[in-house]
């Protein structure tokens, strides 16, 4: 079993190749940045990112090749471990980093599906890592559902999320998050509270 420092690697690398794409910077000149400490999104200005827009490549289930920024999103499914490592790289992309806030968006999907792709309420009938619901619109109906839709995402992301992608939900989740909380620590006070 691979050491965690390798997992955290990983995901430092793909969070400076996705910042990158989503930038326009060189992925050497976010490196350079980020190994000198400095703010990657300095590198990129002041924009701010107000929705990561991803489209998945092609082979993820999204019904459409390419996108915006190739985040080398593996497969439909995969494991916990490369759920928080994709996750990892949509944080630094939407600048929130990986210290308080990435505690916070752990503890919340904890609390939310544990990270089960396919998970549904029994209750409510919400679905996936996000646990979306009623959010869909007639473009984003999937295989599986139709509670992933809106907020800056994609509708080939949606339809993929609503068809069980873990990694679309993962993407569609960091948007809905920064639309209606700001940031992950803000989320989970809220949740704290009862919504």
């Amino acid at each position: 079993m691979p050491a965690k420092g390798t997992y955290f690697a990983v995901a430092g690398l793909g969070g400076i190749f996705l910042w990158s794409g989503l930038t326009g910077k060189s992925w050497s000149d976010v490196f350079r940045r980020v190994i000198s400490g400095k703010n990657p999104r300095e590198a990129a200005g002041t924009q701010t990112i107000q929705a990561l827009n991803v489209s998945l490549p092609e082979g993820t289930g999204s019904g459409s090749g390419g996108g915006a920024v190739n985040t080398a999103v593996p497969g439909t499914s995969g494991s916990t471990a490369a759920y928080k490592s994709f996750a990892m790289s949509l944080m630094l992309a939407h600048g929130w980093g990986l210290g308080q806030q990435w505690t916070d968006f752990q503890w919340v999907e904890d609390h939310e599906a544990g990270w089960n792709n396919l998970a549904r309420n029994s209750s409510s009938g919400a679905f996936g890592i996000a646990q979306a619901l009623g959010h869909g619109t007639a473009n984003t109906r999937g295989t599986l559902a139709n509670e992933y839709g809106n907020y800056g995402t994609p509708d080939a992301t949606c339809r993929a999320a609503n068809s069980g992608n873990g990694f679309a939900q993962l993407i569609w989740m960091c948007n809905y998050i920064r639309q209606v909380y700001g940031s992950p620590s803000n989320t989970r006070a809220r949740y704290n509270q009862g919504y």
